[in-house]
């Protein structure tokens, strides 16, 4: 359990102690002391609103996510596509599940009115809780599409290279280059 979890319940019965004792001694202190604990465990709420899911099953018609696969060799890239403001993008995170995601080639998407948006490696982030869950910092995106010629509402589809996706999934297996041996050049 992690230390931010266990002060919140540590508090909580705290404050339903004293408050059982304010009762029991109809006292004024032990009173006092259950209200100011509140103050104590406000900050230690976990922080829902701030995080968008992207639920597998649900929103059918809105969202969709698919995977590309592609014969040429390229990498295979996660589109996920959605109605213009479905993406509520004053939100932290938006998060949803590597698990189920359909494939199709590359050409059998269909080509309607599009504005794409790429979230890039530094963007992703697992769930901290949630196995198989990404996470994509939307603050980095809306700060992308500021000198662009459109707007955030008419953003219809992000693009990730699966291989980000890996990379943040899996951590200590990410791609990274030996340090070099140092050679010397002669003129």
């Amino acid at each position: 359990m992690k230390l931010k979890t266990l002060a919140f319940w540590i508090s909580l019965v705290l404050f339903g102690l004293f408050l059982a004792l304010s009762v029991v001694y109809e006292s004024t202190i032990y009173l006092y002391i259950a209200s100011a604990l509140p103050v104590l465990f406000v900050p230690l709420l976990p922080d829902f609103g701030s995080n968008q899911y992207i639920k597998p099953g649900k929103n059918r018609g809105q969202v969709e996510i698919i995977r590309t696969t592609s014969d040429s060799g390229a990498s295979p890239l996660i589109m996920i596509r959605f109605y213009p403001g479905y993406v509520r993008w004053n939100k932290k995170w938006l998060y949803f599940s590597v698990s189920g995601i359909s494939a199709y080639p590359m050409l059998a998407i269909p080509g309607d009115q599009t504005a794409t948006l790429s979230a890039l490696l530094h963007d992703l982030k697992a769930h901290p809780r949630k196995k198989g869950w990404i996470g994509i910092r939307l603050a980095n995106l809306k700060q992308r599409t500021q000198n662009m010629s459109y707007t955030l509402q008419e953003i219809n589809r992000l693009v990730i290279h699966v291989e980000d996706i890996q990379q943040v999934l899996t951590p200590g297996k990410g791609v990274s280059s030996p340090a070099s041996k140092s050679t010397s050049i002669q003129a």
